[in-house]
């Protein structure tokens, strides 16, 4: 579903508070970019939202949720880079 500009303007500071607690957990390279994409390729990408069911999305958040985002978007990107490479080897 898409989230309206509206909404993520909304949301712009609790995802802001977000990125501080990982930060001071020890997870620096987290950014509100990461977890706006993270959320709306995950969490919000099918169901219908509404601005409280956002919030709890964004406040219930775990670190571990990150890591594994990242590490399948690193195989997926990885594949698909190992893919263009065999088909650019074969032309």
């Amino acid at each position: 579903m898409q989230i309206d500009e509206k909404m993520m303007m909304k949301l712009e500071f609790l995802l802001e508070c977000k990125v501080n607690a990982f930060r001071a957990e020890g997870y620096e390279d987290v950014s509100v970019e990461l977890l706006k994409e993270y959320l709306l390729s995950t969490k919000w990408k099918i169901k219908p939202v509404f601005l409280h069911e956002l919030t709890s999305d964004v406040l219930n958040l775990l670190h571990g949720e990150i890591i594994d985002y990242l590490r399948l978007e690193t195989v997926f990107h990885a594949k698909e880079e190992s893919l263009h490479q065999i088909f650019s080897n074969l032309i």
